[in-house]
């Protein structure tokens, strides 16, 4: 996998599509798989070993101006060179996610891809029974959907205008409980 920051090429793991068998999905879409060993969502997130940049395939390749030197700042300078090529752990998969969610924040990314991060986050403290950071991420995913559908900014995604609606109405109903 090339960087879309530094360009500099990695390997990473990803799990083959005929490998991953969903059993169900729950009402906000979360897949629930048939063997809880393959989990897809661990491995969604690439992250450069080399700067730290972390992104999704939804990422754009595109940076705004300055943007490149803002990551490079706020995250390749602090960066301990660490791979997350091999098996990941729910844990490693949260971190992917969650400095993921900060370099698209600094790349000032569309906010359907930012509410999809907080989503899968919200999912994986889901797995793993810890309700109040589960709860948190379905509010950061909420904001996100919501700056999505009124900038229009998922025009153009798989995303319809339909599941935006539904993901919002279904994370609004979860923080009423």
């Amino acid at each position: 996998m090339e960087c879309l920051l530094c360009k500099q090429t990695s390997t990473t793991k990803k799990v083959r599509s005929r490998f991953v068998k969903v059993a169900k999905y729950d009402t906000d879409f979360c897949p629930i798989h048939a063997d809880s060993a393959v989990n897809s969502l661990y491995y969604n997130i690439f992250v450069c070993p080399h700067c730290g940049f972390s992104f999704s395939e939804d990422f754009s390749r595109y940076f705004p101006p300055t943007t490149m030197e803002i990551i490079m700042e706020k995250v390749s300078s602090k960066w301990v060179p660490h791979h997350f090529s091999k098996e990941r752990s729910i844990k490693d998969a949260i971190n992917t996610y969650k400095l993921a969610s900060y370099c698209g924040a600094l790349k000032k990314g569309k906010h359907i891809i930012l509410a999809g991060i907080c989503l899968r986050i919200a999912w994986l403290y889901r797995i793993k029974q810890i309700k109040e950071q589960e709860e948190r991420f379905l509010k950061f995913a909420l904001k996100e959907y919501e700056a999505s559908y009124s900038t229009g900014d998922f025009s153009g995604t798989q995303v319809s205008e339909a599941r935006i609606l539904i993901s919002r109405r279904r994370s609004l109903k979860k923080d009423r409980q």
